[in-house]
């Protein structure tokens, strides 16, 4: 999904939200509000309409875990705006990370599920078949009136390789690479 990558991660009891370039370099965003008391950040707000805080604190207990990270998209910052109006924001899950360990696809989705947080679509369950995979990384998205970025490719059982690490891929479509209008974020 073309939106802004947003992780919310509990550690060691503390709650924190970053970006994917922002995370990189071991930074969090701070939490500014307007004197209205509205938070004026994007990725903080898409948390909080979803209630990462308590969802992550609740799988923290649950398992016993001290580190629990989701990572999504927030929509509705991009050209392809997902149905949201500007100012207006949403946000699919795509991952959940456990002290450290990547959960199972099973497991992701049932955590989703339990704490209502929107995934991201699933296309295709199935064997690799890199002709599906090229063929679904086109058209219309599932959740928009407008093209589809591309599709992710992971398999059910988290696995790593030796060359590449986490066994992870992302097929961007073509449509998507030549379309017209501009990419920006706001917040």
């Amino acid at each position: 999904m073309h939106g802004s990558a947003c992780i919310a991660s509990l550690i060691d009891s503390e709650f924190f939200i970053s970006s994917k370039g922002i995370a990189g370099k071991g930074l969090a965003l701070k939490r500014d509000e307007t004197p209205d008391g509205r938070t004026k950040n994007a990725y903080w707000r898409a948390m909080e309409s979803i209630n990462a805080r308590e969802a992550c604190e609740a799988i923290a207990a649950e398992t016993g875990a001290t580190e629990v990270t989701l990572f999504g998209e927030v929509l509705g910052v991009q050209d392809l705006m997902y149905g949201f109006n500007r100012g207006a924001l949403g946000f699919r899950a795509f991952d959940v990370r456990i002290d450290g360990a990547y959960v199972d696809v099973d497991h992701f989705i049932t955590l989703m599920e339990e704490y209502s947080i929107a995934r991201v679509p699933v296309l295709y369950e199935g064997p690799f078949d890199y002709a599906k995979i090229r063929e679904l990384s086109e058209g219309q998205s599932t959740i928009a009136d407008h093209i589809r970025e591309g599709v992710v490719i992971k398999p059910i059982k988290e696995r790593t390789d030796q060359t590449v690490g986490r066994v992870i891929l992302k097929f961007v479509g073509a449509q998507y690479l030549t379309r017209k209008g501009e990419t920006t974020e706001f917040e």
